[in-house]
Parts: structure tokens; sequence; C-alpha cells
């Protein structure tokens, strides 16, 4: 498996469990749109990539 692919399936994983939290009332929807940005980042997803959320 390519380190994109798994880069794209750590990223949508991490972001399972902060809509999790969202859902929870543990963080806020402004705290998860800072939280997919830098998660993001972290795995390499570029701004207008089809794999991000829409938050």
């Amino acid at each position: 498996m390519s380190s994109k692919a798994l880069a794209v399936i750590y990223y949508t994983a991490t972001m399972a469990v902060f809509n999790r939290w969202l859902a929870a009332g543990i963080i806020r929807e402004d705290e998860l749109i800072k939280i997919e940005a830098a998660i993001a980042q972290k795995y390499g997803l570029s701004e207008r990539s089809i794999y991000r959320q829409n938050t």
C-alpha cells in the first residue's frame, strides 16, 4: 500500500474519532474545524483533497 493511501486511511480514522467527540459534546464545531486542518496537514492532504471533510 502506498504512503499516500495510508495517510488517507489514518486521516479518515482520526477524523472519525473527533467526529464522535463532536457528537458526544466533548468538542465544539469550531474546535473540530481547527483539528481537521491540523490533521490534514499532518497527513499531507491538500486543502482541495477529495478525502478531506467539509467542516
